[in-house]
């Protein structure tokens, strides 16, 4: 079996606690185990990515404040093989609770697959889940939400522009 990696990464920065969309750029990683380019028939490509834009972030709310964003993406020619995505914890250390960052200053928040926002997106560990595994539709664009969630009463937060940077990765099986 041969894993191929295919990685968008993405820029988000903030102005009065905002993500702005995610700017973004590809990077073919990685092709492993000693199988030939040509022995992998499919590919995939990121085509789009809308960044999760929170708006302004109010620290005395009882509410969350939540926001959607969303990856499109294209594979052609892969048969029956299956892909996941995954994304990184950016400005974290884990993705129990990635971190929004200002200067020094930081703004908890999470992405997630599902729009109650109980699924985290991550790599499937520490208790994340991958988007997939799945075949998609062949040569067509696929859009997938990234559900976003700034949670309610961080009191510490300063004023200032926070951000954080996600790279999203496409991995596919050849069998």
């Amino acid at each position: 079996m041969t894993n191929k990696i295919i990685a968008k990464s993405a820029n988000s920065g903030g102005l009065a606690i905002f993500i702005y969309s995610l700017i973004a750029f590809y990077s073919l990683l990685t092709t492993f185990d000693a199988v030939s380019k040509t022995a992998i028939a499919g590919s995939c490509t990121i085509t789009n990515v809308v960044g999760v834009t929170f708006g302004s972030y109010d620290v005395f709310s009882n509410m969350p404040t939540d926001a959607v964003g969303n990856v499109t993406y294209r594979c052609i020619d892969l048969g029956t093989d299956l892909i996941t995505i995954d994304l990184n914890k950016g400005n974290s250390n884990s993705y129990n609770s990635r971190t929004l960052k200002s200067g020094d200053d930081a703004l908890n928040y999470n992405l997630y697959l599902d729009s109650g926002k109980n699924i985290i997106w991550g790599n499937g560990t520490e208790s994340s889940s991958h988007y997939g595994p799945l075949n998609p539709t062949n040569n067509s664009d696929v859009m997938v939400s990234i559900y976003g969630r700034i949670p309610a009463q961080q009191t510490r937060t300063k004023s200032g522009n926070y951000s954080d940077t996600i790279t999203i990765t496409i991995f596919f099986s050849v069998i």
